[in-house]
């Protein structure tokens, strides 16, 4: 089952870049990641999945 092009991008963009959704699976990343997310938080990741450079 294919997804349409504008639901992937709604979840891409407006709800796996979102704060709500880096705080609600936080815990599990830093589960699985331990080392890689040991020196940072859920606003940390979600700052650095924000980033923007021209």
């Amino acid at each position: 089952m294919g997804v349409h092009e504008s639901q992937s991008r709604l979840f891409e963009n407006q709800i796996g870049r979102s704060r709500e959704y880096m705080e609600l699976i936080f815990p599990k990343l830093r589960g699985l990641f331990l080392e890689q997310f040991a020196d940072v938080g859920p606003h940390g990741v979600w700052l650095a999945v924000n980033k923007s450079q021209p």
